[in-house]
């Protein structure tokens, strides 16, 4: 079960860095290696017998600062 919860975590890592970073092609790396994480967690669980884990924010991942609904609440009087 270790392996499996480190196998999110570096896949969490990634996803938060693709999310920050500008530059396409360091962001398409993060994403792939994310995805190849993901990946590892998802063969581990089914060796466990359980379901393949869900991406926590799915491939959308925005930090809470940038996202729009919270933007347009920092806006509001």
């Amino acid at each position: 079960m270790k392996l499996l919860n480190e196998y999110l975590d570096h896949a969490l890592s990634f996803e938060q860095l693709a999310a920050q970073e500008e530059r396409p092609e360091v962001k398409a790396q993060f994403e792939e290696q994310a995805a190849a994480y993901r990946k590892l967690a998802a063969d581990r669980a089914a060796r466990y017998g359980l379901r393949a884990p869900r991406p926590r924010w799915g491939r959308s991942f925005q930090p809470r600062a940038t996202r729009k609904s919270d933007q347009r609440r920092a806006k509001l009087p």
